[in-house]
């Protein structure tokens, strides 16, 4: 396409003359289609077909001729190219751990389709699914990339979005790819820790809670997972469902009576699988069945504000929990406060059977009850044991001489009669006060 020169010199224009090189950097001078122009001053347009070498520049220049001579324009080069082609769809990577954060990823360009020039820009745009009206989010006009994150405010969790792109060369912008659609979501958050609704010797019913977010997108599936012991236990899944119900885990599953297992649980949404669950400890069999006997206390290691007290060790039965430690409550034995308190926590150390009670209150009676505990809770309480916080009363001060008789000394005005045969008052005096130390 051309325009006519502004000024003719005064003579009307005969013709116009094209003419190219070779594609390879030759010079100028092949004349395209001679015919086509002789004495066809009105043409402003030219068709030129029948080129070879995809991909190669060649250069033009036009002449134009009136009776006089003739004037050329400046040389202008073309790629022999078209637009490329169609791209393929774009692919979802994730949506990352936050919403507002959709990943694409862009298929390879092939070389073979585009169009017979380089790449030279990718053009992307977003719509809502239920909209035709897009909006370009990403247009590179002088590269390329492989991937993109939508990091957009106006992304809202839930909503469904389509996206397409287009790619351009030097000749321009292909059709646009078709759409991908996806929600605006991520995986589910973490559940809550799984919760035990009852227990057995042969048989741990659980109830698996959703996650309060479920990322923007239904959960799909939850997984118990179930691993022996409660140091470093290996998991597996043991049940396959719905948040929100309860599973009866049994020997079916590989429990034993008396054993301890540890069970955590994940929910699963269209995009994936969320964070585990807090760990649950919960053991094949019931809490405790007898209480720690013998609570009692020993005077001579109490003290005005201390008390001791020791019981004895629970002897679990056969295929029973072992018993992780105890714990002691006290309360007030009368008075306005009589609710029970934790006095003493010993629940990981099944050895330790005596504990001494501080803080007390001196002349204040305290009533206390010990509780023994396995992975699955508290036994009953044990007898209550009533103690009156108190200890040894201090040191009277040494006797002192106050009269004497022939037959007793007054000291501290008491009387102390009957000496001993041969015992003068001093010896008396002595004597008494060897006894009172």
């Amino acid at each position: 396409i051309w325009t006519a020169p502004g000024i003719d010199g005064g003579c009307p224009l005969i013709q116009y003359r094209l003419y190219r090189d070779d594609g390879l950097g030759g010079t100028v001078t092949t004349e395209v289609s001679p015919a086509s122009f002789a004495s066809n001053p009105s043409l402003a347009q030219y068709n030129v077909a029948s080129l070879t070498g995809t991909g190669n520049t060649f250069r033009f220049k036009l002449r134009a001729e009136n009776i006089v001579g003739y004037i050329e324009s400046s040389t202008v080069g073309f790629v022999l190219a078209g637009v490329p082609s169609k791209p393929s769809t774009l692919t979802f990577t994730s949506a990352g751990s936050t919403y507002q954060k959709i990943q694409l990823q862009f298929p390879a360009l092939l070389a073979a389709n585009n169009g017979g020039s380089a790449y030279t820009g990718i053009d992307l745009q977003r719509a809502l699914s239920s909209s035709s009206t897009y909006s370009s989010i990403l247009t590179l006009t002088t590269g390329l990339i492989t991937s993109y994150t939508d990091t957009s405010s106006s992304l809202v969790k839930g909503n469904i979005y389509k996206y397409h792109y287009r790619v351009s060369n030097i000749n321009g912008w292909s059709d646009y790819s078709d759409d991908l659609t996806l929600k605006d979501a991520s995986a589910p958050g973490k559940p809550a820790t799984p919760t035990v609704s009852a227990l057995t010797a042969t048989q741990i019913t659980i109830l698996l809670p959703s996650p309060s977010d479920v990322g923007g997108s239904p959960i799909t599936q939850i997984d118990l997972e179930m691993g022996t012991g409660i140091a470093n236990p290996t998991f597996s899944v043991i049940k396959t469902g719905l948040p929100d119900i309860t599973y009866a885990v049994s020997t079916s599953d590989g429990l034993t009576a008396g054993q301890s297992y540890s069970f955590r649980s994940r929910a699963k949404n269209s995009i994936g699988y969320g964070d585990y669950s807090t760990i649950l400890i919960a053991g094949c069999g019931t809490k405790p069945s007898s209480s720690p006997s013998g609570l009692a206390t020993d005077a001579n290691k109490n003290s005005a504000n201390i008390i001791y007290l020791s019981w004895s060790a629970i002897t679990p039965g056969v295929g029973e929990l072992p018993i992780l430690g105890y714990v002691i409550e006290q309360k007030l034995s009368s008075g306005s406060d009589t609710t029970y308190a934790t006095a003493y926590d010993g629940s990981s150390n099944p050895s330790q059977l005596f504990a001494s009670i501080t803080g007390l209150s001196s002349g204040v009676s305290y009533s206390f009850r010990a509780y023994g505990t396995n992975v699955n809770g508290r036994s009953n309480p044990s007898t209550v044991v009533t103690v009156l916080s108190c200890g040894k009363p201090d040191s009277p001060s040494a006797p002192t001489f106050k009269s004497t008789s022939q037959t007793g000394i007054t000291i501290n005005s008491v009387s102390y009669t009957h000496l001993r045969a041969h015992e003068t008052e001093a010896d008396l005096v002595c004597r008494l006060l060897l006894e009172k130390k």
